[in-house]
């Protein structure tokens, strides 16, 4: 991907893995909100999950909420925006460089879109959905998804280390934009879902090598 990448001529640029397409039209809208607002530096979309574990195959929208900002959303939650239906421009990608391959196939994309939201300044979620992934049983198996998960809150925890994000503030700001975000899926009844403590652990206590600032 970064030899890819290196060779692109675009003025944006974006990403597919083998179990992912573009719906039609994808590229145009991306395309005309770019030109629209040509200081965009982040366009990203929703996108539908294809289970094709099933027969007939079934489709779910998956969505991001449109009212938290993308670097809340990825550092504090631990969401991420989705790689098939995101696009940032080439002097984003020229300023951060390439991708962290010891992260590959868990979690490069996550610590890639994690530097994007921190780096772009002006973005636009267009609301409809993008890209199509289809869910399979050669898919990354449940301990890949596990082992993506816990790199996901190291690589959180490291960003907020690294850009002196005092250990108070990624606190809050997990409480309250991971609440919005329950509250966004479930409605009122978000509220009394409690925070992952799992989770809590590994982004607060547990040491991964790095020192959060206090």
């Amino acid at each position: 991907m970064n030899k890819g990448f290196s060779q692109a001529t675009g003025v944006l640029r974006g990403w597919l893995n083998a179990d992912e397409e573009y719906l039609p039209g994808a590229l145009r809208c991306v395309g005309e909100e770019y030109m629209t607002s040509k200081d965009l530096e982040l366009i990203y979309g929703d996108r539908y999950l294809e289970d094709l574990t099933v027969s007939p195959s079934r489709r779910f929208l998956e969505k991001i909420p449109p009212s938290i900002k993308p670097f809340a959303y990825m550092l504090f939650t631990g969401r991420t925006l989705f790689s098939d239906a995101t696009f940032w421009t080439k002097e984003i990608h020229d300023l951060l460089g390439v991708l962290d391959e010891r992260y590959q196939r868990y979690a490069m994309d996550v610590e890639w879109l994690l530097r994007v939201v921190g780096a772009a300044k002006k973005w636009k979620h267009v609301g409809r959905p993008l890209s199509v992934f289809k869910s399979h049983e050669l898919n990354v198996t449940k301990e890949g998804v596990k082992k993506g998960i816990r790199l996901n809150e190291i690589i959180r925890r490291q960003y907020a280390c690294n850009h002196n994000i005092p250990i108070m503030r990624f606190f809050l700001g997990w409480l309250w934009y991971s609440t919005k975000v329950r509250i966004w899926e479930k409605g009122v009844f978000g509220i009394f879902i409690p925070p992952r403590w799992d989770t809590f652990d590994q982004l607060f206590l547990r040491n991964h090598g790095t020192k959060m600032p206090k």
